[in-house]
């Protein structure tokens, strides 16, 4: 089994499109999972968005685009229930892994 270690920074690319470059590497390097880092959460939920599009529009011969988003913890100090919901969809995307 063969692990890729590439990495790959890409800077300068204006925020409208990010998803549409992401979507084009995808479909030029196949790997079984990308993990791409966003600012905050709110950025990581346009990026997957705009990426699902992007690579649907495309065409790709491949399965459809699974995006998961992993959200910070929550610090100790916030509303409880903010709290239980980010370990409950951080935890749903590592079952999901």
């Amino acid at each position: 089994m063969s692990v890729a270690s590439e990495r790959h920074a890409h800077t300068g690319i204006c925020a409208a499109a990010r998803g549409c470059v992401l979507a084009a590497l995808l479909g030029r390097h196949a790997h079984p999972v990308w993990l791409v880092v966003a600012p905050d959460l709110k950025a990581a939920e346009h990026l997957a968005e705009d990426l699902s599009f992007f690579d649907r529009i495309a065409g790709a011969k491949r399965p459809a685009l699974d995006t998961l988003l992993f959200p910070e913890s929550m610090p100790d100090n916030r509303d409880m229930r903010e709290a239980f919901a980010a370990s409950s969809e951080r935890l749903t995307a590592l079952s999901k892994l």
